[in-house]
């Protein structure tokens, strides 16, 4: 019972963080969208538990660090799309698409520490941990509520940044739309091998989001479509979360794969803990130290080092999710 009122009290404290300036002006059609948005997070965590269960998936450490993050994300990334497509006749602007990806990641984590809670977990230390920093204020609500920003202003960016996006203004489809944006650069480009090449590298470095959403430059011509911000925030989600779970599970069991795997990660994001710290230097030792727990606990049991990168990817979690927040509440 106290687990329950833990992750029901961080709940309420999540929904002000997060909508600090919006509590005042709450409208019935904001609440029912409220409700639509949390229930499907749960629906979708509860999919994918049902799915692990009916498949009999084995749970062990690279589903843990790889597989199971993918998943999760991969899930809420659908539902919030799925709720922008039958809902964005019905309201106006970015934020309550934002809204939704942040109140989807809130329901999957409640959903998510009330089964650990039902699991066994008796520490309610680790349960208030979990359900701030993964369902409340960080990871769910951070990753699912960059899908739902991605989605929004890709509607219409192309007007926002046209300096960008100065090519075809190909709208976001699905996710199968990517093998369409890949065919228009096969039919309009000359060169059109080392453009997609080009793109796949930008959008799994997360090239865009970083230059013209996180450090907002608007100083060069990009010619790509939209649409590739939100595949990029798919991948920034996915990258995040493997990253954070690796971490959590290499503190009691090394794998080289898992080692090699997270080291192309931090290799990946290192740009944007550059971009969340304002600093190269902070950035770089940020990356430095999460790939130097990796290798050193690999070959010792140097727990305190993972420890601290622990702390550092948290810390670049809540950072950004308080940038994040910033930008939605201003919208």
């Amino acid at each position: 019972m106290n687990g329950l009122f833990i992750i029901f009290g961080i709940l309420i404290i999540a929904l002000i963080y997060w909508f600090r300036k919006s509590i005042t002006s709450i409208t019935l059609k904001f609440i029912i969208l409220f409700v639509i948005s949390i229930l499907g997070g749960i629906f979708s965590a509860s999919l994918l538990l049902y799915s692990i269960d009916i498949l009999q998936i084995q749970t062990n450490v690279y589903y843990s660090s790889i597989f199971g993050p993918f998943f999760e994300e991969l899930v809420k990334f659908i539902i919030v799309f799925l709720i922008f497509s039958v809902l964005k006749n019905n309201f106006s602007g970015y934020r309550w698409i934002a809204t939704v990806g942040i109140l989807v990641g809130l329901g999957f984590g409640i959903y998510e520490n009330i089964i650990y809670l039902y699991s066994g977990i008796d520490d309610l230390g680790v349960l208030f941990y979990r359900s701030i920093f993964i369902g409340g204020i960080a990871l769910h609500p951070l990753t699912s509520g960059i899908f739902g920003y991605m989605i929004g202003i890709s509607s219409g960016i192309d007007k926002i940044m046209p300096k960008i996006f100065k090519n075809e203004k190909k709208k976001f489809k699905g996710i199968g739309g990517i093998f369409l944006m890949f065919e228009e650069f096969y039919y309009k480009t000359k060169n059109f091998f080392f453009i997609i090449l080009k793109t796949i590298k930008e959008i799994l470095f997360i090239d865009t989001t970083i230059k013209h959403i996180i450090l907002k430059s608007n100083k060069t011509t990009y010619g790509h479509s939209p649409s590739e911000i939100i595949y990029e925030a798919l991948f920034l989600g996915i990258w995040l979360h493997i990253l954070y779970n690796s971490i959590i599970n290499y503190i009691t069991e090394t794998n080289i794969i898992i080692l090699i795997v997270n080291i192309i990660i931090v290799i990946i994001l290192l740009e944007l803990f550059v971009a969340i710290f304002q600093s190269r230097f902070f950035g770089n030792m940020i990356g430095a130290i999460i790939s130097l727990s990796f290798v050193i606990n690999y070959y010792t049991q140097a727990e305190l080092l993972l420890f601290l990168s622990l702390l550092c990817i948290i810390s670049v979690l809540i950072i950004f999710s308080w940038e994040v927040n910033k930008g939605i509440n201003n919208i």
